[in-house]
């Protein structure tokens, strides 16, 4: 009897070893994937071009014109509720001069469009690519402040100026305050100081600048 169960404790024994895995690597151990941050929530938001201008102010020592420009499309970047990134294009071909009519007014804009400024034969889009946007206090009519990238003609500068920003109901508005960028830094130099041009006979480099841009959601 004693026999008997030390056989069948013995073959018990050799059926459960030749079944255990030879080797422990052979057991494969899944382990969970690691969780990732949850990012910000994104969305994209385009330029109305036809609700978006640019207002211009440019000056001499006795008088000065005024006139617009046409942005023709962009879009802006919003993480979170705040603008991150974004860009948009201005074309030079819409410049109009707003403060004089008839001939004076056609002279004046197709010298602003020939090689003396723009030169829009070869450059005919200006682009602003946003590169920073920070929120300020304490500013009348401004919430932030926006950098960027200038690229006209061949040149490209950074600019940065005060904006008032309200985004809602999918749309963002954004109003600049009055800035100025010197013409001269984007190889703008007819009749500049710069050239030792008499005062009474010299544009201001100056050129005054007003943005009001709308964009939607897409």
């Amino acid at each position: 009897m004693k026999n008997i169960f030390f056989l069948f404790a013995t073959l018990i024994f050799l059926f459960s070893c030749k079944n255990e895995p030879k080797h422990k690597e052979e057991i494969n151990i899944t382990s969970a994937a690691p969780v990732e941050k949850t990012q910000g929530i994104a969305s994209t938001y385009t330029v109305k071009s036809t609700e978006s201008k640019i207002f211009w102010t440019g000056s001499k020592i006795t008088t000065k014109h005024t006139g617009t420009l046409q942005i023709s499309e962009g879009r802006l970047n919003v993480v979170d509720g705040n603008i991150t990134t974004g860009d948009f294009d201005i074309s030079l071909k819409s410049l109009l001069v707003t403060d004089l009519k008839g001939t004076e007014k056609t002279d004046l804009e197709e010298h602003l469009l020939a090689n003396d400024f723009f030169d829009v034969e070869k450059f005919s889009i200006a682009r602003f690519v946003i590169t920073k946007v920070e929120k300020i206090e304490n500013q009348a009519n401004a919430t932030h402040r926006i950098s960027g990238d200038l690229t006209i003609k061949d040149a490209t500068k950074p600019v940065s100026f005060l904006a008032q920003i309200s985004i809602e109901n999918d749309k963002i508005k954004a109003v600049s305050q009055n800035f100025n960028i010197n013409r001269t830094q984007w190889n703008m130099t007819y009749k500049s100081t710069v050239l030792d041009i008499a005062l009474d006979k010299a544009i201001k480099d100056e050129i005054g600048v007003k943005i009001e841009l709308l964009a939607e959601k897409k």
